[in-house]
């Protein structure tokens, strides 16, 4: 997990419903939150980062996508993340 939260160009908070143009690795929820969309490459990948079934999504989640590709943007509905950068 220490990996996963590797963040040596920093980190940035989340905390509005403004989109986010930022490119990360990974994503840490902070507070139970909602998102609207957490885009790669132009595709929102929400479904395939978040269950379904969850609409909320607990603090303490990591959210990231396989293999090396990079989150592009992220707008919250509510709550407060930490993009790993």
């Amino acid at each position: 997990m220490k990996d996963l939260l590797d963040a040596p160009k920093g980190t940035y908070i989340v905390t509005t419903t403004d989109t986010r143009a930022i490119s990360c690795t990974a994503i840490y929820v902070l507070e139970d939150s909602v998102f609207t969309s957490i885009i790669h490459q132009g595709v929102d990948k929400s479904e395939e980062l978040c269950d379904a079934a969850l609409a909320t999504i607990p603090a303490g989640s990591i959210l990231r996508l396989s293999g090396n590709r990079k989150i592009n943007s992220v707008k919250l509905t509510s709550g407060k993340v930490m993009l790993i950068i």
